[in-house]
């Protein structure tokens, strides 16, 4: 994403087609951060939760269970 468009509000938005599209065929997201990443709030917020470490020493493991999440036929 292009620097001069990046933002929690635009990230929020791609999450949330994001967990649509993969709530199709996948009940859980998985996803690595960086513990000091600004972004890690944002997972946060969209109801990821820490499940260990990710990567590297100072990365977590985020999980996002998408078995809540509404599917809609277009």
């Amino acid at each position: 994403m292009h620097q001069s468009i990046a933002g929690p509000a635009i990230g929020g938005l791609l999450l949330d087609a994001l967990f649509v599209d993969l709530a199709t065929d996948h009940d859980t997201m998985c996803t690595n951060v960086h513990v000091r990443n600004p972004a890690k709030r944002l997972y946060e917020r969209k109801g990821f939760r820490a499940v260990g470490q990710g990567n590297g020493p100072l990365g977590l493991a985020l999980v996002k269970d998408l078995r809540s999440i509404a599917i809609t036929d277009s």
